[in-house]
């Protein structure tokens, strides 16, 4: 896709930028805290780490669309109850003026349509990650198993229910998508981390 064949990793410095931002969105979107005063912290350390992500140089053109969705993030938040902290919730696009509500809902089409933007929505990752992968898919009520042949031959087969919730249905797409080119990374990831979701079907006659 002419999308993917633009954006490529990340520089280095956004690259660190962003996995420290990363862990304070986290302490911030799923802490649980005894006080006020500790919920406040980890506002303010969101918050920090944030600014010092947007106020990084630009090395490429990865790095514009890394910060477009960290802010795009920050403003509009996660879907609730959607079980991934990193999808948008394009409800918020809508309602904040022509040129604002315009701008949202193409930078998040953006953002869908190339494989740093997925992998970003997906899971929070700025490369494909196949734990993180396999933990947005259970997060997503879909799983991913290795079948095993007689002939010790491996298959990765992708399990998706369709739903009711739209969030959860495009997640499941996304998480497609990222998977349809790295079906052998998945499986070989599944096949030595994760016994439970591999299946050995019969010895051949």
């Amino acid at each position: 896709m002419i999308m993917d064949a633009m954006f490529f990793q990340p520089s280095p410095a956004i690259a660190e930028a962003f996995e420290t931002w990363r862990s304070a969105y986290l302490l911030h979107a799923r802490g649980s805290f005894d006080d006020e005063g500790a919920a406040d912290a980890a506002c303010d350390a969101h918050g920090a780490r944030f600014c010092e992500l947007v106020a990084a140089p630009v090395a490429n053109a990865s790095d514009f669309l890394v910060k477009a969705y960290v802010e795009l993030l920050g403003r509009c938040g996660a879907p609730l109850r959607s079980g991934n902290d990193f999808d948008i919730d394009n409800v918020e696009f809508d309602g904040n003026g022509r040129c604002d509500d315009a701008y949202m809902h193409s930078v998040y089409r953006d953002l869908d349509s190339c494989d740093l933007g997925r992998c970003m929505l997906a899971t929070g990752s700025l490369a494909f990650d196949p734990a993180r992968w396999i933990e947005a898919m259970d997060a997503a009520d879909g799983d991913a198993l290795v079948i095993v042949g007689p002939d010790g031959d491996k298959r990765l087969s992708i399990v998706m229910y369709d739903g009711e919730d739209p969030v959860q249905d495009r997640q499941q797409l996304r998480l497609r998508r990222l998977a349809a080119s790295r079906t052998a990374e998945i499986g070989n990831y599944i096949f030595a981390h994760h016994p439970d979701k591999v299946a050995h079907l019969g010895a051949a006659a």
